[in-house]
């Protein structure tokens, strides 16, 4: 009939053109490696008698692609210490998490976890981990490194590859102790106060050091803590002054003023370190490079002190006392000097 549209004609047209703009680029067909193509579906609509001489019916062209996902068996990374990244960190675990999970959480979804061993190599064989999906690593350091999280990748691998390792290292910070606080006296200290009045000063010498037991270790943010226990509290005013001096060593940007408020607020008190971890740069580490001998001087009000009241001086990392990392754990043990005072 006259007029009417040869819509085989048309439709071979349209897969033409399809082709014509997929090679010149105008269309882009997804390649092979991570990806499959859906069936190429074009329709035309049913001929009708009202259709007159000269017209057209629109064709409809669509192409749906699909991602692939499949997950890799075995994936593998190595840990090195930040500090010397020849030497390899092991003995801790490590986690795989969602992007959005809290490492602290106990309810936290864990995708995979493994067991650092001694050549410092962590191995995922959940056969879960999916390529092209970004992850969390955790590293839950114990006692042994500083907690960490990093997000990760495993890249878009043929199917056909079913093990992984991840070509860059992991650094991770080793965590050193505190060398002891107390230089020329026991770590409990009396003083003995009985028949004084009024404000009288004291000195005594405390030692800011790194211990040799873990001398390839760091002390992150580490801080220099006044305060009194619960259980044998001062009263405020107690203490009226207290002026710390650095007598040897490294200069770790005490300040050179009365720090009797940091007594009465509790607040730590920054200490330097001369290490600068690249993946780190806020925080300050402490090292075996760092050293000194400082003097305290306490002034105290006799009135207001009963026998058995005590001021603790500390050393702690993590910006605080008794503070823990993003997995909820302590680090470094908490170095302290604690002075009684006896009537």
């Amino acid at each position: 009939m006259r007029g009417q549209m040869n819509y085989g004609a048309l439709i071979a047209l349209a897969v033409i053109l399809l082709i014509g703009l997929t090679m010149a680029g105008v269309v882009q067909l997804p390649k092979s490696s991570g990806f499959h193509q859906s069936t190429t579906e074009v329709t035309a609509p049913a001929e009708t008698a009202e259709t007159g001489a000269g017209e057209t019916q629109p064709v409809t062209i669509k192409q749906t692609t699909t991602a692939e996902t499949w997950t890799v068996k075995k994936v593998a990374m190595r840990f090195v210490s930040a500090l010397d990244p020849r030497k390899a960190m092991g003995g801790f675990d490590v986690e795989i998490l969602p992007l959005d999970a809290i490492p602290s959480d106990p309810m936290r979804n864990i995708v995979d976890k493994a067991t650092v061993d001694s050549n410092g190599v962590a191995v995922f064989t959940g056969g879960v981990l999916e390529v092209g999906k970004k992850y969390q690593l955790v590293v839950r350091g114990g006692a042994i490194v500083y907690d960490k999280s990093q997000e990760i990748k495993v890249p878009m691998l043929p199917p056909e590859i079913q093990e992984y390792t991840f070509p860059e290292k992991v650094k991770v910070m080793p965590v050193a102790h505190f060398a002891d606080i107390n230089v020329d006296t026991p770590k409990e200290v009396e003083w003995n106060i009985a028949g004084e009045t009024g404000v009288h000063y004291r000195t005594i010498n405390i030692k800011i050091a790194v211990s040799d037991a873990t001398p390839e270790g760091a002390i992150k943010n580490p801080v220099l803590v006044f305060r009194t226990p619960e259980d044998a509290e001062l009263d405020p005013g107690a203490i009226v002054h207290i002026y710390v001096t650095r007598l040897q060593g490294t200069d770790f940007g005490i300040p050179p003023v009365d720090l009797a408020g940091y007594l009465a607020s509790e607040s730590p008190i920054a200490l330097k370190g001369s290490f600068t971890f690249d993946e780190d740069p806020s925080a300050v580490y402490m090292t075996a490079a760092d050293s000194a001998v400082y003097q305290v001087k306490i002034g105290y009000d006799a009135d207001s002190i009963d026998g058995g009241e005590k001021l603790m001086i500390a050393l702690d990392d993590l910006g605080d006392y008794k503070a823990s990392d993003i997995t909820n754990e302590r680090k470094a043990p908490t170095e302290a000097l604690v002075i009684t005072f006896v009537k």
